[in-house]
């Protein structure tokens, strides 16, 4: 994204786009109570595991599990920085969800694009290369 103003760039600064590296929350419950269980369960002997990494909220899987559930986005941001993640974003909220989540400070992302990871396979569901089959010789002419 590039914007060229009236003549004379800055001497001081350039406003350029970025591409940071964020982690994701796919929210499946609005059960905060319970969250901070898992967390606890999860990370809690491992205090350094996050080093304030930037996270976005993604509450697609929330809509699916609690329809129109509304997340207390401020205890959440709470504690996620407990487990030293630094929530910046949402993404995949309704209007209403939105709205609280940017009263609480969180930006919207709506097209921020979450990667999804592979299944991982069971050692015998890899599929291996069969071993090749020997050609008939040709008979010669």
């Amino acid at each position: 994204m590039s914007v060229a103003l009236a003549g004379t760039a800055p001497a001081t600064f350039e406003i350029k786009s970025a591409q940071l590296p964020l982690v994701a929350l796919m929210l499946k419950s609005s059960d905060l109570n319970r969250l901070a269980e898992e967390f606890a369960q999860r990370f809690g002997d491992m205090p350094d595991f996050f080093d304030h990494d930037p996270l976005v909220i993604d509450l697609h899987p929330l809509n699916v599990a609690e329809a129109n559930a509304l997340p207390d986005f401020g205890a959440l941001q709470t504690l996620l920085r407990q487990y030293r993640l630094t929530p910046l974003a949402v993404r995949g909220g309704t209007v209403e969800q939105t709205a609280l989540a940017m009263a609480a400070g969180l930006t919207p992302t709506p097209d921020a694009s979450v990667q999804r990871t592979a299944p991982v396979l069971a050692p015998t569901e890899i599929a291996t290369s069969p071993e090749p089959v020997p050609m008939p010789a040709q008979p010669e002419p």
